[in-house]
């Protein structure tokens, strides 16, 4: 089963990973790490290394990322030589997506469906419901 792994500032992931389990329950091989104010992006590395390696059986790691170009995603560009493919602007749906298949997707099928959900669940909400509006 692919694991997942979600790097954030400060508590976000957390937050998504709980909202996560909420919607599609309790899942294994997934987990967490917080840039915490202070740390260093080595203590970070080591961090995000270490939960790789718990959450790797051999299938892969998808590691989500808040931003792209951040503390975050510059200490996850360094697992190169790691079994992972690492996602910026991880959102919920993106997680919600890829959470029923990991055991039966690849890594790299995984990290395509969840990018694609991810964009795909970007909406302005005002304007759809004035369009439905308008055409009432």
């Amino acid at each position: 089963m692919v694991g997942m792994l979600i790097v954030t500032h400060g508590r976000l992931g957390e937050g998504l990973l709980d909202a996560m389990q909420m919607i599609a329950g309790p899942q294994e091989k997934v987990d967490f790490v917080s840039l915490k104010e202070g740390d260093s992006i080595d203590e970070l590395k080591e961090r995000i290394l270490s939960a790789v390696k718990m959450l790797d059986d051999g299938s892969g790691v998808l590691v989500f990322v808040d931003m792209f170009g951040a503390s975050p995603s510059n200490a996850a560009a360094y697992l190169l030589n790691e079994n992972v493919e690492v996602i910026t602007g991880v959102n919920l749906p993106m997680l919600l997506e890829i959470v029923s298949f990991r055991e039966s997707s690849s890594l790299q099928e995984l990290s395509a469906n969840a990018m694609t959900a991810g964009v795909e669940s970007i909406k302005n909400l005002t304007q759809l419901l004035r369009a439905s509006l308008q055409n009432s």
